[in-house]
């Protein structure tokens, strides 16, 4: 195991034990469960975030078992591997402010009981999933640190999911919202400001 294996390990033990007690200090906090899809009847739902787990322990066993192609130092392949690397610390931060802009309003699901107030202001302003959108570009980091078929696989496989968990709450959203979360969709992007916005049907709402 050389350095730049290590590093990565220890940047997806760090997202891993971040996840962790994420969960654990708002349910002390908030006495609520944030992982709501795990009482979702919509076996979609259940299965698309099982497929989201599953791909993360592929992430983790691949990281652990695989040698990233970092021996050879030249300057194109250190300017690759040192670009990885600001990409994932951005993919992190990106889901650590988002986390902290949604406050008690943060959930994994669709399925809850509980308040449902749109976010507007931070992340939320120029993207309508930058927690999504930072776990992308960690995955995206990893492809320029490994440089291997497998992870790009599994970054597109991350991103499929994702697409398909986003579409769930895009619909519960639009049945709870309605008219202002369609205002917002014409507003925001689905992922990131420049790329073209994604419209709600006008159908879906009235």
């Amino acid at each position: 195991m050389d350095i730049n294996q290590l590093s990565i390990i220890i940047v997806l033990f760090s997202f891993s034990l971040y996840l962790i007690l994420k969960v654990r200090i708002y349910s002390k906090k908030y006495n609520l469960n944030p992982l709501t899809f795990t009482s979702s009847k919509d076996p979609i739902e259940i299965m698309v975030w099982c497929t989201l787990i599953l791909v993360f322990l592929l992430y983790i066993f691949s990281i652990l078992f695989l040698n990233p192609p970092m021996n050879d130092f030249n300057l194109n392949n250190i300017l690759v591997v040192m670009s990885g690397y600001v990409v994932i610390l951005i993919g992190f931060l990106m889901v650590i402010i988002a986390h902290h802009q949604m406050g008690k309003l943060w959930r994994v699901g669709s399925t809850t009981t509980t308040e449902i107030n749109l976010i507007r202001d931070g992340l939320f302003s120029v993207s309508r999933n930058p927690v999504y959108t930072g776990m992308t570009l960690m995955a995206l980091g990893i492809i320029f640190l490994y440089q291997d078929i497998l992870f790009l696989s599994l970054f597109f496989t991350l991103f499929f999911n994702f697409l398909l968990i986003i579409l769930l709450e895009e619909k519960f959203l639009t049945k709870r919202l309605g008219k202002e979360y369609h205002n917002y969709c014409r507003q925001v992007s689905r992922f990131i400001g420049f790329i073209p916005k994604q419209r709600i049907n006008r159908k879906s709402i009235e």
